[in-house]
């Protein structure tokens, strides 16, 4: 929906300045001064810097200007459809068909003046401009202080009404998803822009922990509290203060990367069952999947911010869900409320808790984006293959109308939804059941279906069967074993705990990604998985003997005393970094030109690859870790910075203004650590690798302990420290000593 800039899940420094700003800060951004005066003085403030109404400012009769912005439903009047205009950073334009309830979103007037009698009667369609007459939009601190001000002053009890409020927040929203849009210029700046907004988000959360003040859907309240928990998730990168009285949401949000803005209706079983089932969905299904190119995924509950007829959760959910991954659960029930059944028209059966249902379907639809070029080539294959309802999984989807199969050959978008999402993530097993009995009957396709899901939530060498629902939407996971052809290729082997071996053929060079036939070692019956670890499969290709000496480290080595990581666009060095997965506080990096042959050319800036994309989150995928950092800058003929920046902030590493937002963020070097760097270890300076021979002296014997009483072990003194002994010691030394002693 927006693209976003990738998560960075830890922002010490600007929590802090938040945290610790307590008077407006004097700022280059215009600011509107908010009144400290009684609440009225607050409404009125309020009241002159929210943005009028449609009223006066829409043409009837015609659609408008298109809908290249995008389209709304279910949206309840004209006005409504402006407050999704300006929820939507680049839309201009907005029209409004009342019959349909349609909103179409445009950047521009293009001029396609569709006549809309032909959908509702010309005298009931709308269009307008996002801002009347000379009105324009405000700046961005401006609207973030006009959100925060509606907040406080329905807190006061003097609500500015349900149109002001949407407006406040629907600006709002937009610029939280331009903050972290990537894509748009100006916002190079965004450590300061987080600077000038900090009094703004600690009043926001000041707001959020304050009690006795109660959003409600039908004045709009409930979505702009939505919308400042979405801010202080962006300006913090965890829930602490935006979800500091609600422990398991915070919960699913720092663990999961997963805001769930349900209007607090899910209680705490069903969203630790919704922390439940994130936590077993494969890494690259999130990171590829639910959070691609997104700092979190936004779970919204459409229905819990409805209000009669009038108002529809439809019209303000949009405002909360400021990143490009979010869906809706619709649904106000908890979990273990009714279960639906996902094997209809299979003849197997297995029923899945109901809000589980919904979250698994929606989850799902965002593994489409996962796919590589095989997987949807086999997908479109086996699309064009499966005529019969049989052929389906889901088989008994539409039964009631036009049947699966031509539901699916014409919704495309709903397979790995409802295949993978809604029976997959369910129970594993009897979806391998009802595909083993098809192809015992000549019907492969079913077969086929099930190994794709298996292509694609496996991993190289392992998948996940999810059995055994319980406890309202709980599931076990249990991992098999897989086999694949050369090159994460197609799947040719499955072994499964306490079933059985399963061994696929692909024979047909028409559709050398189909299997044409399987092997199957264990029982005829159904087998559920055991909690158990199967063998591993063997190697592809063995070695033909063992290597004479051990292969050298596979990549760099990782500093002994750790790497230094920089402030992007600065010289200073924010922390010694003293294990190479310090990735778990989400560090960034840039890359640097190679010294060429000539001994020149080093220790440039270099923050995009050939075609332009941002190395730190290429591909959309960010690199967590220093050793992916380094593979990333050397794949794209660069490498990780190795040289200490100079008086210089333009300069490596710093590189200050050089793109991909990487100013003011914690970036990897190579750089060793010196002592002095925070968080420097000066134990890592001991060298503990034992010399290859003994050495010529021994070592001297370890000093005694300060209580230890005395043993005329210590350093001799400089002269005595008393009068001779009255009698000879009892035991005279062996020997003389070498050298006489001096006259007494």
């Amino acid at each position: 929906k927006r693209q976003l800039l990738p998560w960075r899940k830890e922002t010490v420094s600007h929590h802090a300045l938040v945290e610790s700003q307590t008077t407006r800060p004097s700022s280059p951004l215009p600011f509107r001064r908010l009144p400290t005066q009684h609440p009225m003085g607050l409404l009125t403030f309020f009241a002159g810097i929210t943005a009028s109404s449609s009223d006066g400012c829409v043409t009837q009769g015609m659609r408008g200007a298109g809908y290249d912005a995008g389209v709304s439903y279910f949206v309840s009047s004209v006005d409504l459809c402006r407050v999704q205009c300006l929820s939507v950073a680049d839309c201009a334009y907005f029209s409004y068909s009342p019959g349909n309830e349609e909103c179409f979103l445009a950047t521009k007037q293009n001029y396609d003046w569709t006549d809309c009698r032909y959908r509702t009667g010309a005298d009931r369609c709308y269009f307008g401009a996002r801002y009347c007459g000379e009105a324009a939009a405000p700046e961005p601190v401006a609207a973030i202080e006009a959100a925060v001000t509606a907040a406080e002053v329905h807190c006061a009890g003097d609500a500015p009404g349900l149109l002001p409020t949407l407006e406040a927040a629907a600006e709002f929203s937009a610029v939280l998803a331009t903050m972290t849009d990537a894509r748009v210029p100006g916002y190079e700046s965004y450590p300061a822009f987080l600077e000038e907004t900090s009094y703004f988000a600690s009043a926001a959360a000041r707001v959020l922990a304050d009690g006795g003040c109660a959003p409600r859907a039908c004045d709009g309240s409930l979505a702009l509290f939505g919308a400042l928990e979405a801010f202080l998730l962006v300006v913090d990168g965890h829930g602490g203060r935006a979800l500091s009285r609600d422990r398991a949401r915070r919960a699913l949000f720092d663990d999961r990367r997963v805001f769930l803005a349900d209007g607090k209706h899910y209680n705490d079983v069903t969203v630790k069952r919704i922390d439940d089932f994130y936590a077993g969905v494969p890494d690259h299904l999130m990171e590829r999947g639910v959070l691609h190119g997104a700092p979190f995924a936004t779970i919204t509950l459409q229905d819990q911010f409805s209000c009669g007829h009038s108002l529809q959760g439809s019209d303000m959910i949009h405002i909360i869900s400021v990143t490009r991954r979010s869906f809706d659960l619709r649904l106000t029930i908890q979990a273990g409320a009714w279960y639906e059944e996902a094997f209809s028209g299979t003849g197997e059966s297995a029923r899945g808790e109901i809000v589980q249902t919904i979250l698994r379907h929606e989850t799902a639809h965002q593994y489409d984006r996962t796919m590589n070029d095989r997987q949807l080539q086999l997908r479109a294959y086996l699309t064009q293959r499966s005529t019969k309802n049989d052929d389906w999984l889901r088989a008994g989807v539409a039964s009631h109308s036009v049947g699966a199969a031509a539901f699916f050959r014409s919704a495309t978008g709903e397979i790995i939804a409802s295949q993978i999402g809604n029976q997959y993530f369910l129970s594993t097993s009897t979806q391998l059941e009802y595909s083993r009995k098809q192809a015992l009957i000549g019907n492969l396709e079913p077969l086929g279906w099930f190994l794709f899901n298996l292509d694609l939530v496996g991993a190289s060498t392992v998948a996940t069967f999810y059995e055994n629902e319980r406890d309202r939407g709980k599931v076990d996971a249990r991992t098999v074993q897989i086999s694949r052809a050369p090159g994460h290729g197609k799947i040719v082997g499955l072994r499964v705990p306490g079933c059985g071996d399963w061994t696929f053929s692909y024979d047909d060079p028409s559709a050398e990604h189909v299997a044409t036939s399987f092997a199957y070692t264990g029982s005829p019956q159904r087998c559920t998985p055991a909690d158990a670890t199967a063998a591993s499969y063997p190697t592809q290709t063995p070695t033909v003997a063992p290597t004479a000496l051990p292969t050298e480290h596979p990549g760099p080595i990782f500093p002994k005393c750790g790497t230094r990581v920089y402030v992007g666009g600065s010289t200073t060095v924010a922390v010694c970094a003293t294990d190479p997965w310090y990735a778990s506080k989400d560090r960034r990096f840039g890359c640097c030109t190679k010294t060429d042959s000539t001994g020149s050319g080093g220790n440039q800036c270099a923050r995009t690859d050939s075609t332009g994309e941002c190395l730190w989150k290429k591909d959309g995928i960010q690199v967590r870790n220093w050793f992916e950092a380094i593979k990333t800058c050397d794949e794209a003929g660069l490498e990780l910075c190795r040289e200490d920046a100079s008086s210089n902030s333009r300069a490596a590493p710093g590189c200050r203004e050089g793109g991909c937002r990487l100013d003011g963020q914690h970036l990897w070097t190579q750089i060793p650590c010196q002592a002095g760097d925070v968080g420097y270890d000066a134990s890592c300076e001991v060298d503990e690798t034992p010399t290859p021979a003994p050495s010529f002296h021994p070592t001297n014997e370890p000093p005694l302990r300060e209580e230890d009483p005395g043993l005329g072990l210590e350093d001799p003194r400089t002269s005595p420290e008393g009068p001779p002994s009255a009698a000879p010691v009892e035991t005279p030394t062996e020997t003389p000593t070498e050298t006489p002693t001096e006259t007494p």
